[in-house]
């Protein structure tokens, strides 16, 4: 009887663990098919946000609308409040692109590329995707960027073009300060490696255009010296066809003397969108440019462009 009553307490002891294997299995399984099915949605998810980008370049988006739309997609495809670009202008880095919090103030903002708190920064010069959580409590992240944005957690991944990074898309979750992790890195550089393409497809296509209406402009230009003798004529169309060549609100030509280092001005342009002070004509004023425009003077005898931002000293 003892040996009958051992025995039924065997099967049942193994029936017990049977049970409980089949258990742990399904519900392995179970965990295995969640997996699978959150993967594929990621995956349906990311497909879809490349395809919307995809379909704004056959729409000869510009860049600044390609990379509002692509900040938009990236909100949406890593469930984030907050979605920035940053472009590389020689050796800073500009606020181009963004949706979310302080986006007026984002663009058009400069820092220094070699700057070693602005995760931006970093992350074009090491071309790689990288986060920071509980970024408010981090050394690695320009702290008044952090609380401008109310950044709990930050991701960003560099633009490539070509082998060289141009640019930054950044991620901001301003909720949860343990939001990114290995796997944000992995999707951040399938999504990122598309955006390039698109990104160097619409800098292709800009340049295409912007060529094309240079070519326009100067066959125009040509076209002036034709139709008439007239010098002062001639050159007011010089200064218009010039405006319109690198989209500004005014354009002026001044002739050099280099014995007085003076300069005169000969013709003046200004379109609709030019301010009341710029409307105030120049026409037939001599400057010294020396005192007045040193750095212009050391350019133009060095027959080099100069480039100046309105805020510029």
């Amino acid at each position: 009887y003892a040996h009958s009553a051992g025995m039924r307490t065997a099967r049942l002891v193994v029936a017990i663990l049977l049970i409980v294997s089949d258990i742990t299995s399904r519900k392995r399984s179970e965990k295995e098919r969640e997996a699978l099915l959150l993967a594929e949605q990621e995956q349906r998810l990311l497909a879809e946000t490349l395809a919307r980008v995809g379909l704004s370049l056959s729409a000869n988006l510009e860049l600044p609308s390609l990379m509002d739309l692509i900040c938009l997609q990236s909100m949406h495809l890593f469930g984030v409040g907050g979605a920035y670009v940053w472009m590389v202008e020689g050796s800073e880095i500009v606020g181009f692109a963004g949706h979310g919090a302080s986006r007026a103030a984002f663009i058009g903002r400069r820092l220094p590329l070699a700057d070693p708190g602005t995760l931006a920064a970093r992350v074009i010069r090491e071309r790689r995707p990288m986060y920071v959580n509980q970024a408010q409590s981090s050394n690695l992240i320009n702290p008044e960027l952090i609380q401008e944005f109310d950044t709990k957690a930050i991701l960003g991944m560099p633009l490539m073009v070509g082998g060289r990074a141009v640019g930054a898309l950044m991620l901001l979750d301003t909720e949860n300060e343990n939001r990114f992790g290995e796997h944000d890195i992995e999707l951040a550089g399938v999504f990122g490696s598309h955006l390039a393409v698109a990104v160097e497809n619409a800098r292709l296509i800009e340049e295409t255009q912007r060529r094309l209406r240079y070519e326009t402009l100067l066959k125009e230009a040509i076209g002036v010296f034709a139709s008439t003798l007239e010098v002062k004529a001639v050159l007011g169309r010089l200064a218009e066809k010039l405006c319109q060549a690198v989209d500004a609100t005014s354009a002026y030509l001044c002739d050099y003397d280099g014995e007085t280092k003076s300069g005169n001005v000969l013709a003046e342009y200004y379109t609709e969108h030019s301010s009341a002070e710029e409307r105030q004509s120049d026409l037939g004023a001599t400057y010294n440019l020396p005192t007045e425009f040193p750095g212009r003077l050391a350019a133009m005898e060095a027959g080099q462009a100069l480039v100046r931002q309105v805020g510029d000293p």
